[in-house]
């Protein structure tokens, strides 16, 4: 009597399924599972200044997010942008205030936007900009990667943006465990 004969597969044919198969198993493992945390919804893209806005001219860019700025009246001092931390100038802040400077160079026009608390401990005003051709300041730093985003209660107004922005940002200035350090 002989024993019956058993075919198997084809390799080249089973290999794409475990291939899939195992993507599958992967993704479905390291999903985050349970419900989004509050804010983690999809912004706008854009955020208008908010009626009462105060157009301002720029003095000067210190940093990554601070400028001194020309205040109606005429008044300068510094103004610290609200939700975006940007490293300092040195060691490898110089990317961070080079691309403030290119969206607020000396001389442009901004407009600026208080939130709930206007000074910090320094004195600096701290406030959300605009350029005159309508960009948000704070976002676009954060979206390109040359700051994180920094949400200090109570001035969470543009919290879910930022935050997004930080979330689609390039890894430029993030290395491990998401300190800031240039590329």
């Amino acid at each position: 009597m002989s024993e019956p004969s058993v075919t198997l597969p084809d390799v080249k044919a089973v290999v794409p399924l475990v291939i899939a198969l195992s993507a599958l198993i992967w993704s479905l493992c390291h999903t985050r599972a349970g419900p989004a945390p509050p804010g983690a919804g999809t912004p706008p893209a854009r955020a208008a200044p908010p009626p009462g806005a105060v157009p301002v001219r720029v003095v000067r860019v210190v940093d990554g997010d601070t400028l001194v700025v020309r205040w109606p009246g005429g008044r300068a001092g510094p103004v610290r942008l609200i939700g975006v931390d940007a490293p300092e100038p040195v060691p490898a802040g110089g990317a961070a205030r080079r691309a403030l400077a290119a969206l607020a160079p000396p001389g442009a026009g901004l407009v600026l936007a208080a939130d709930r608390e206007p000074r910090d401990a320094y004195g600096r005003d701290l406030r959300y900009a605009w350029t005159a051709g309508g960009r948000f300041v704070n976002a676009e730093l954060v979206r390109a990667g040359h700051a994180r985003a920094m949400v200090v209660p109570p001035n969470e107004r543009h919290a879910a943006l930022l935050r997004h922005a930080e979330a689609t940002a390039s890894s430029r200035f993030m290395g491990n465990g998401g300190e800031m350090t240039e590329r």
